[in-house]
């Protein structure tokens, strides 16, 4: 019996410690403007030059470009802008990881 309450716990736990981080990350809202800092902020529609001019450089890029992360670091959230052909059609606000 004892045995079996062990293995219980432990099944729990594996099932706990695998899906709710997945469940965390999958996590996201589509938002309709972003705010870069101080009074700049970017929407859909805009072209990736304005998001460039008014954000400055992404933290990093995925999809050959087509895809802008701005991570502003712990305790703030983790934006992923999405363009097709050279304009911003999808704002994405992930929790932050750290």
């Amino acid at each position: 019996m004892q045995r079996r309450k062990i293995v219980l716990l432990i099944l729990v736990f594996l099932s706990l410690t695998i899906a709710l981080p997945i469940s965390i990350s999958a996590s996201y809202r589509q938002v309709s403007s972003f705010d870069c800092g101080g009074a700049s902020f970017v929407q859909e529609k805009d072209s990736k030059l304005d998001v460039k001019s008014k954000c400055g450089e992404p933290s990093r890029t995925e999809s050959n470009g087509k895809v802008w992360i701005y991570d502003r670091g712990p305790g703030s959230f983790v934006y992923y802008l999405r363009f097709v052909n050279g304009i911003l059609e999808r704002i994405e606000e992930y929790p932050s990881s750290n």
